[in-house]
């Protein structure tokens, strides 16, 4: 089967959550024998269709086009996400407010469970989200038969581990002994 993104644009061209999205798609379709689809809903798709058949990994474009998506509500959206959801595997959405607002609709519809801030792919079903703490990102295995997940954009990476402290931190103490001294 497919694995469906929903795609996020601004009627001009599409967002970088949602080529992020392309990208964890086309690694997702890797274990599977389908295409990555993308779907746009809205009013006046043209320009974004027409961009949108050019990006690298996209099979096919679905294009919902009517006056009440204009403004990409996420319960309008969700309606048209789950008009075609059930010829998919996957649905994935980018980890942007517009995503974070429809991808638990269509969850909860589809009666599953759902993957949020995914940073990296390791099959159909494993993912590698963070955790609370910045140096542990353990994987998450996934058992429902229809997924939804966000992806989190690749700039989300965990931050080095040797953190120098800020200046302001040190200079305190070298005033305090530079005191003591004289």
């Amino acid at each position: 089967m497919a694995v469906l993104i929903v795609g996020e644009h601004d009627h001009q061209g599409l967002n970088a959550a949602t080529l992020c999205a392309v990208q964890a798609a086309a690694q997702v379709s890797m274990y599977l024998d389908g295409g990555v689809h993308l779907l746009l809903t809205g009013s006046g798709l043209g320009d974004v269709a027409a961009a949108a058949l050019h990006v690298n990994g996209v099979g096919k474009v679905l294009c919902i086009d009517a006056p009440h998506l204009q403004y990409g509500l996420p319960e309008e959206v969700a309606v048209q996400v789950l008009s075609v959801a059930s010829s998919y595997s996957h649905v994935l959405f980018p980890a942007t407010a517009w995503g974070k607002g429809i991808a638990p609709r269509v969850a909860a519809r589809l009666n599953t469970s759902q993957v949020s801030e995914v940073i990296a792919v390791q099959d159909a079903r494993t993912y590698v989200r963070p955790s609370t703490r910045a140096t542990c990102w353990p994987p998450c295995i996934t058992a429902t038969p229809s997924r939804c997940s966000r992806f989190a954009p690749p700039a989300s990476r965990p931050p080095p581990r040797k953190v120098a402290w800020p200046r302001w931190r040190r200079w305190p103490l070298r005033r305090r002994w530079a005191a003591a001294a004289s």
